[in-house]
């Protein structure tokens, strides 16, 4: 006699039904962990704000940037846009916000201390060289003549 007529046979046909749906759930929960870690494809952006805070004296920066730049920007973030969550938030102050705006209109904003990042869903590890990127990002911004 097999294990699963054993199983069966004990716990009848209730037995049966949920164990179907057991295993039914388990099929769910793998794919939809699956596609999270596949995550949706990157999103084209048509546009951003970034916007970057100096706390010493207290100032902020805000860049206008165009669609090459907000792409090249926006893959510093591996999960943007795909609606991922994590349990993993800690208590840090953004040192960047950057407004990402799609072409068909929506708005993804996203926070950063350089070493992490968030939508305000979790947190997530950024990717190494975003402080140097965004360095460049507001050495290319500032005015060429300068009277300092």
């Amino acid at each position: 006699m097999t294990l699963a007529h054993r199983f069966f046979k004990r716990r009848g046909f209730v037995g049966a039904v949920c164990a179907a749906f057991a295993l039914l759930a388990l099929i769910v929960c793998l794919a939809l962990y699956y596609r999270n870690l596949q995550g949706a494809k990157p999103m084209n952006y048509a546009n951003g704000v970034l916007t970057v805070r100096d706390y010493a004296p207290v100032h902020s920066t805000k860049i206008t940037l165009d669609a090459a730049s907000a792409n090249r920007l926006a893959a510093f973030f591996p999960q943007l846009g795909t609606g991922s969550r994590s349990r993993i938030a800690g208590a840090w102050m953004p040192t960047v916000e950057v407004d990402f705006k799609a072409a068909d209109g929506k708005v993804t904003h996203v926070m950063s201390n350089f070493e992490v990042w968030s939508e305000g869903r979790g947190d997530w590890a950024a990717q190494p060289g975003l402080e140097a990127h965004v360095t460049e990002l507001r050495r290319e911004a500032e005015p060429e003549s300068r009277a300092d």
